[in-house]
Formats: structure tokens, sequence, C-alpha cells
């Protein structure tokens, strides 16, 4: 039953238009056949779109995700609660370290002034195996947008890819 007593309504999928733009100006990852060995590494820019509606982005009171691969299926996804523990702050600048004791190694880096962020994984086990085209989406509170890039494979068949590609 839905609220007003009806049937139950089906469940639909819609998008709309990013608020947040966060795009990789650089980064390498190597996706490994063995346990534990995939890694990433990636540095970028974020820019609030014109159709924010407050035009901020605080991912220590609101939390933070990052997919990479799609939001729907993506290979990495590191998700930072709101108000987790693992923030520092310095000069404009928030750091988050991944806690110890987790199997896999996490730091997001955000310079809020300059509008950049880095990100650095090790330690990991992709979901799946990454392709060429990879969608880099981050969330924040009530903004959101992704961007597909074309990475280039170092070497056809390493599961290792660079950005930005050396021959375009």
């Amino acid at each position: 039953m839905n609220e007003i007593g009806g049937a139950d309504s089906p469940e639909t999928w819609g998008t709309t238009a990013g608020t947040l733009a966060g795009t990789v100006t650089r980064g390498s990852l190597k996706g490994s056949g063995t346990a534990r060995r995939d890694l990433l590494r990636i540095a970028g820019t974020l820019v609030m779109q014109a159709g924010s509606t407050d035009g901020t982005l605080d991912p220590i009171t609101e939390g933070i995700a990052l997919r990479l691969g799609g939001e729907a299926a993506p290979f990495y996804a590191l998700d930072v609660p709101a108000a987790s523990n693992g923030w520092t702050a310095r000069r404009g600048r928030l750091t988050w370290k991944s806690p110890r004791g987790l199997p896999s190694r996490a730091i997001l880096e955000l310079d809020l002034p300059r509008g950049t962020f880095r990100l650095s994984a090790s330690k990991l086990d992709f979901a799946v195996d990454p392709s060429p085209s990879v969608e880099c989406w981050i969330a924040s509170g009530n903004d959101a947008g992704g961007v597909v890039q074309e990475w280039e494979e170092t070497r056809p068949g390493s599961g290792k890819f660079r950005f930005p590609p050396r021959n375009p």
C-alpha cells in the first residue's frame, strides 16, 4: 500500500541535470587478477553547477560518495558518511583517511577553495574489470553529477589505465 491507501506504485527511474561536476584531470588505475592488488590514483576538479540549491559542498556534515565506472554498477565505490571521524581540516583543505584495520586503504583530499580533489586507494578488489570508458560520479548532500571520460589502457589486456591518454 502506498501512503494514500492505494496499491503499490511501480518503481521508476529518472535522471536530472547534475549539480556537481567532478572531472578527472589525471589518474591511473590497475586491475589485477590477484586479490587485494587493485589500486587507483586520481586527481580532478569539482565545480558546483547552476542547478545546485545551496551552492556549497560540505562533505563533513553531508557525507560524500564517489563512484568510478558509473553510479549503478561501479568497479570502485567510496562512501564517506556524514560526521565520519576520518576527516581532518587544515587551511581550507579537507582530508579523509579510511579507518585502520580495514582490508583496503583510501585517502580522499578536497581543496574546496581551489575546487580540486585527489583520491588514492590501494589493497582493493574491483567489483568488475575497468574499461576504457570511465565514469566518475560524485555526490554530497543534495548535489551530484558524473562525467564519462576515455582512459587509455597502457597495454591491451594489461588492466592498467591512465588519464589523460598519451595518444588521444
